[in-house]
């Protein structure tokens, strides 16, 4: 509901959050017809505020593709450059290019690299692939920052290297090594 909302995500979420809490709150009071739902262990207050979860979900389930959709754009290419910048001599517009690239480039090079993996070790790939969706897809909620791609980020520089490993002449890593060597200097020519 907060992506709905005009403004400032980050604050719209925490109204949202807010609000949602206490609406449960009163929905957990009339169900167990109890004066206070703080005082319930929150064992038990989980169980309920799950399943009024789930009706909040079933009535805005657009927004909540929509959430899940920003999550992982969030978790797979978010830099977070303002953080660097605040300890940097760069220009912010320098960081803000170059560490909104990386994770872009490393997500092109995994998914060429899995694809190739998928043709010779197809359980090395599922492996990589089922990691990746899993905590990318637990992550990827309204509260989604790049920090939750650190536990992926070892899958993805496997499936980044693996197709530049197998050294095929057509892959996306070949083709950058032959620019960067059509570049360099003759050695041979001193």
């Amino acid at each position: 509901m907060a992506i709905e909302d005009e403004g400032d995500f980050r604050e719209a979420l925490t109204d949202e959050e807010s609000a949602l809490t206490d609406e449960a709150d009163d929905w957990i009071q009339q169900t167990l017809h109890i004066p206070d739902a703080e005082e319930l262990p929150v064992a038990v207050r989980a169980k309920y505020y799950a399943q009024y979860g789930v009706r909040v979900i079933r009535e805005h389930w657009l927004s909540f593709v929509q959430l899940t959709i920003r999550g992982v754009l969030v978790n797979f290419v978010d830099s977070d450059w303002d953080a660097v910048w605040d300890i940097s001599q760069i220009s912010p517009d320098v960081l803000r290019l170059t560490l909104g690239l990386i994770p872009v480039i490393i997500l092109a090079f995994a998914t060429v690299g899995v694809i190739d993996l998928w043709r010779s070790d197809r359980a090395l790939a599922l492996l990589i692939i089922v990691v990746v969706v899993y905590f990318i897809g637990i992550s990827a909620g309204g509260e989604a920052e790049s920090r939750f791609r650190v536990p992926v980020v070892p899958q993805l520089a496997i499936a980044a290297g693996a197709e530049r490993h197998r050294g095929h002449r057509g892959s996306l890593c070949a083709l950058c090594a032959s620019v960067v060597n059509q570049k360099r200097p003759n050695s041979g020519a001193r």
